[in-house]
């Protein structure tokens, strides 16, 4: 009789730290950008995860009802997948972010969903904005410290 070797995938840890340079990149985006002005950045949680490999870039979550907010005050919090996005420029980065933003509804806490307008508006900064070495539009300018 054969024997069979069980292989189990051992499932990595996810590992995140609080990112500042999102939040502060968010801070200015709201400032200039009408359609996500009604946003308080300080009710944004965003963190980056650095060691899996998940589908997406980055995601937004509604944090309502959750128990992590008996940790904190934010309503949203928004996760950039750092292993998926390491090749991206600031300004890549910034209309990734800007992307999220626009899922944090102006009442209430349901996400806004895509829809063709949202598609429409991140194609018009590039089609391939995301691919590595692209070229896209400034939406703001990158601090120096």
């Amino acid at each position: 009789m054969a024997r069979v070797k069980k292989e189990t995938a051992e499932k990595k840890q996810a590992m995140f730290e609080i990112a500042p340079d999102m939040q502060e990149m968010a801070k200015k985006l709201i400032e200039i950008k009408d359609d996500i002005m009604h946003i308080d950045f300080k009710e944004v949680l965003f963190l980056k995860e650095l060691e899996t490999r998940p589908k997406p870039l980055a995601r937004c979550y509604a944090l309502t009802g959750h128990p992590i907010q008996y940790f904190t005050n934010a309503r949203f919090l928004i996760v950039f997948y750092e292993s998926n996005i390491d090749y991206f420029t600031y300004d890549q980065r910034v209309i990734l972010l800007y992307h999220e933003l626009k899922h944090i509804p102006a009442i209430g806490d349901k996400l806004v969903d895509h829809d063709i307008k949202d598609f429409y508006d991140i194609l018009q900064l590039g089609i391939d904005w995301s691919q590595p070495n692209a070229v896209v539009p400034k939406l703001i300018e990158e601090s120096n410290g």
